[in-house]
């Protein structure tokens, strides 16, 4: 088996340091996955892939081989098609378009790259034409997310009654009466004595997710050609509970095209690569992490919102409904482009 080495390829057999490679077929293609990381999930050896924060968008990080320091960073180098990337970039081309991975683990392997190897390195392979008729492939899915684990909120009326206990350990009188506690326990007065579940009222029952690619190649003895497409959207789990619909989204649209072309048979040829990329994530002006404390901060006896629609004010920090709906919010757009020309000249002759 060949795989990719440094500058050029060798066979496995011939090699005397630790490489893993990873063939982007139909299996891995396949899984669920909105970035290149994601999809290295149990493929090779000695590879940790964590994921982010959880937000729409949010990058995975790779470790090879555990960490290797406490004061710097432990990110492989990524080079993708010969060209070194910021490790994110990688998260960040259309899995379609990949043909192979291959991972350089130790020192012997990926020395050719210098300091900046001392983690690892990552290459990545894009998939180029060959020479016959047309192939056009399509790859997609649709999916929902759920919260694999939330908290179980207590009743406004349970708080109540542990609010006093709690009151009334500690010698103290105790904040509600049993005329209030009913209130809480009933829903008669819901101005006055709400029954807030701030999770309800945060987080939607799921969030959506979609991702589509196409691709075209082909070719014959003068020109080759890969032309991909791909687009990829996330929703996040909180927002407008009353119209499902949420407040965070991030939108991915990728786009390459790989040419090859024989200028003069077998002496001289043309490599011209382009990626495009564009990035549009919409969010709120809060982040996740702040939504979440105040979510599960503010107690079950506060008003979230009004029978009326109008939001209540809470008695510790900031009402997460308001945040999440009414807080303001951020839209980021970033185009990258990245292009590569190889001229290669053969000599006759010459080796």
């Amino acid at each position: 088996e060949v795989v990719v080495v440094g500058y050029g390829v060798s066979k496995k057999s011939h090699l005397t340091g630790s490489v893993g490679s990873v063939k982007m077929d139909e299996d891995v293609v396949g899984r669920p996955a909105v970035e290149v990381g994601q999809s290295l999930y149990g493929k090779v050896a000695g590879v940790q892939v964590i994921g982010g924060s959880g937000e729409p968008g949010s990058s995975s990080s790779i470790q090879i081989r555990g960490v290797n320091s406490i004061s710097a960073s432990s990110a492989p180098l990524v080079v993708i098609d010969g060209v070194a990337v910021p490790d994110y970039d990688m998260n960040l081309i259309n899995n379609a378009d990949v043909e192979s991975i291959e991972i350089l683990k130790d020192a012997s392997s990926a020395a050719i790259y210098g300091s900046k190897a001392s983690n690892g390195v990552i290459l990545i392979t894009t998939k180029r034409g060959k020479t016959g008729k047309p192939q056009i492939s399509y790859n997609g899915y649709v999916g929902i997310q759920n919260p694999t684990a939330m908290i179980d909120l207590l009743s406004s009326a349970d708080y109540a009654t542990l609010y006093n206990q709690a009151l009334t350990a500690e010698g103290k009188n105790p904040r509600f009466d049993e005329k209030e506690i009913q209130k809480f326990r009933d829903g008669s007065d819901p101005y006055g004595y709400p029954n807030t579940n701030w999770t309800k009222e945060v987080l939607l029952p799921r969030a959506w997710q979609q991702q589509h690619s196409l691709t075209a190649s082909g070719g014959n003895s003068s020109v080759k050609y890969f032309v991909g497409f791909g687009f990829v959207n996330q929703d996040a789990l909180y927002g407008d509970t009353r119209t499902n619909t949420p407040s965070t989204d991030f939108k991915r649209y990728n786009i390459r095209a790989n040419i090859d072309a024989n200028i003069i048979d077998k002496w001289l040829t043309l490599s011209a690569d382009m990626a495009y990329r564009q990035e549009d994530r919409n969010t709120i002006a809060e982040s996740t992490s702040f939504i979440f404390s105040n979510m599960y901060r503010n107690p079950q006896t506060d008003p979230g919102r009004f029978p009326d629609g109008k939001l209540g004010k809470v008695s510790l920090g900031y009402n997460p409904i308001g945040l999440v709906t009414d807080g303001g919010y951020s839209h980021d757009r970033k185009s990258i482009l990245n292009t590569r020309f190889v001229l290669d000249l053969k000599i006759p002759g010459v080796e």
